[in-house]
Parts: C-alpha cells; sequence; structure tokens
C-alpha cells in the first residue's frame, strides 16, 4: 500500500483516528501551495517516517497495527501509534528511548518483513539459471548500492568483467517482479524518456522501503529501538539518506510512473554539473507530455544549482520541478520544493 492507503488502515483501525484529515490535508496544502502549519508538519512526517518504519506490505502493517491494540487493549503507554508520540515539540519530547509498546509493534512489523525478505529470496532462486546469480547478487547488495553517492548498479561489482548490455534479461526479470524498481538514466530527456535510455546506467531500489530498512539491517541492529528513534526524530545518517531516496522512488513508481534519472557531465568542470534523481513523464492532461523532474536532499541547507541548471537547458519540456526535503513547503529560486508526505502528490 503507498502512504495514503497506509494512512487509511490506520484510521479504519482506530489506530490514528484523524490519518486521513492529514492527507486531505496534505492534498490541499500541496494544490494550494500553502505550508501546514508547523504542528501538523511535524505530526505529517511523524506518520510518514512510521510508514518508512513500517512499509506498505499488508503483513508488516497489519503486524504494527495488532501489537499496537494489543498494548492499549491491555492499558499500555502508546494511545495513538505514529502520532501519538508526535504530537510535541522537540523539546516536549520525553526521551531519545521510544516506548515499550511502540518498539514492541516496529518489532513485531520487523518480523513479518523478514519473512517476506525470505520469500522474495525463494522467488529470485526459482529463476533462470542463466541470471539467477545477478538478480541475487543485486538483491544482496541493495543496501551497499544505495548507501553510495551514485546509488547506480556497479555491474563489475556484481560479476567482474561484466557491464550494462549483458544485464537485459536480468533488469527485465526485475522490472516484472514486483521486487525492485528500477530507474534508468535518459540520455536526452524529452517526451518519451524511455527512448534514449539504456540499461548501460541503472539505479536499483527496492520496491518497499519497510523492507529495505529490514534488509539493512539485522533484528539484533534493531532490537533497542535507537535507529528506529533516529529516524523518527529526522537524524538521517547515510543510511537514512538510502531510506529517503528509496521511500521517493516507491512512491512515484506506486503511481504509475516509470523512474528515469539524469546526469549531465561538465568537460569544464571535469565533474557532473547536473544530476537530477528522478525524471518522470507528466500525465496530467494536456500537459503535452512534458516532463517533471525531481531531486531529494536530506539535508535541511542544500543548493538547487544542479535543478536550476537543468530547468536552464530543458524549460520548454519541463512542466514543474520538484525538490523533496525533509523541512516544510516552500519555492525556492521558482521550484517547488515539498516535505516527503507531499511525494504521492506529484
Amino acid at each position: 500500500m503507498d502512504f495514503e492507503s497506509f494512512c487509511e488502515r490506520l484510521q479504519k483501525t482506530g489506530i490514528e483516528p484523524k490519518a486521513m484529515r492529514f492527507t486531505g490535508m496534505i492534498r490541499d496544502s500541496f494544490e494550494d501551495r500553502v505550508p501546514l502549519k508547523p504542528r501538523f508538519h511535524k505530526m505529517a512526517m511523524r506518520l510518514w517516517l512510521t510508514f518508512l518504519i513500517t512499509g506498505g506490505a499488508a503483513e508488516s502493517v497489519d503486524a504494527y497495527i495488532e501489537a499496537l491494540l494489543a498494548a492499549r487493549k491491555s492499558g499500555g503507554t502508546v494511545a495513538a501509534g505514529a502520532l501519538a508520540e508526535g504530537g510535541q515539540t522537540p523539546a516536549e519530547n520525553r526521551s531519545d528511548v521510544l516506548s515499550a509498546d511502540l518498539l514492541a509493534a516496529y518489532t513485531a512489523a520487523d518480523r513479518q518483513k523478514r519473512e517476506i525478505l525470505a520469500a522474495h529470496r525463494t522467488s529470485i532462486d526459482a529463476i533462470h539459471s542463466r541470471y539467477r546469480g545477478r538478480v541475487k547478487a543485486i538483491f544482496e547488495k541493495l543496501p551497499e548500492l544505495l548507501s553510495a553517492h551514485e546509488k547506480k548498479v556497479n555491474f563489475r561489482k556484481i560479476t567482474e568483467g561484466t557491464y550494462g548490455d549483458q544485464y537485459a534479461q536480468t533488469f527485465e526479470w526485475m522490472d516484472g517482479s514486483g521486487i525492485f524498481n528500477l530507474c534508468r538514466r535518459a540520455g536526452d530527456p524529452n517526451a518519451g524518456l524511455a527512448m534514449t535510455a539504456s540499461d548501460g546506467s541503472v539505479k536499483c531500489y527496492l520496491a518497499d522501503t519497510g523492507l529495505l530498512l529490514s534488509h539493512a539491517y539485522s533484528a539484533e541492529e534493531l532490537a533497542d529501538g535507537s535507529i528506529y528513534s533516529g529516524i523518527l526524530q529526522g537524524k538521517l545518517s547515510l543510511d537514512g539518506c538510502m531510506l529517503f531516496e528509496n521511500a521517493v522512488a516507491q512512491t512515484l513508481a506506486a503511481h504509475g510512473n516509470r523512474l528515469f534519472y539524469y546526469v549531465h557531465y561538465s568537460r569544464e568542470r571535469h565533474r557532473n554539473d547536473i544530476d537530477i534523481d528522478f525524471v518522470i513523464q507528466d500525465k496530467r492532461p494536456g500537459s503535452g507530455s512534458r516532463m517533471i523532474p525531481v531531486e531529494v536532499k536530506t539535508g535541511r541547507n542544500y543548493s538547487t544549482v544542479s535543478m536550476k541548471r537543468f530547468r536552464e537547458k530543458y524549460g520548454s519540456r519541463i512542466a514543474d520541478c520538484f525538490i523533496v526535503h525533509p523541512r516544510n513547503l516552500e519555492e525556492k529560486d521558482g521550484i517547488r520544493c515539498i516535505p516527503p508526505y507531499m511525494a504521492w502528490c506529484i
């Protein structure tokens, strides 16, 4: 399920009685280009980060919900899941330690996610031997790949001496598996993004970010709750950046977008001077099939230079430019900067 469906599920089960109110507020805020009030922004972020942790798989979400309902029935300390500990200002937060009931709920979800990961491994073991090893290697190395700066699949690290064009069947299976979201490099971004894309340069994301969290960390590493707590408080390490970008890829793909990215190498600067994380097609009626570039930023202070250069280069082909960041909605240099809980509105 996507973030909106996640909120609907929480409301129907009584965990978050006002969760759908937040999705309505988020949609209105996005369309009106007016930021949420700070208190609501904080609560919406908490709700979205909870979705990032639990993931969208029905089994893990249900395990999380059932654990919270059981805690409530027994008079536990958690009154309402994500928002119960998220409505305070930072000064009012009790500590960096999660309540025992909330940690138990995340742990219950983690157990279900590990069963799903095991099922994915079984599915991969059953595919054709010609590309089984490569798919398996990419799957196991995903946390490592996504922790790298460029996040591209390094073919030589998968199988020594190989290159992208040899992975056509591998990527064909991965595309249809429901396990991965592939993001191909667009050589000349235009109305037909796929026309200039190839398998020679590919970024690979896990289709569910909650699964990626359980894939990246062992159950023992997650057991004390410090990693969950760090995520919920916005203390994003390199691994947190990996989760953040994967979650945006998951959201865009869940809404029917094929994923592409764009990189431009400057010979004058001897480096990439444009690096756009995602480029998707604008599918709105009357859009003229223009494109929408999306950058993901996890820090509070960042540069918009890359996006501005992309806009200068391809302005006539662009519908809107978005930067997804952990702050409230704002406009910067003519670019719409939105919090991650609004990514489903793009």
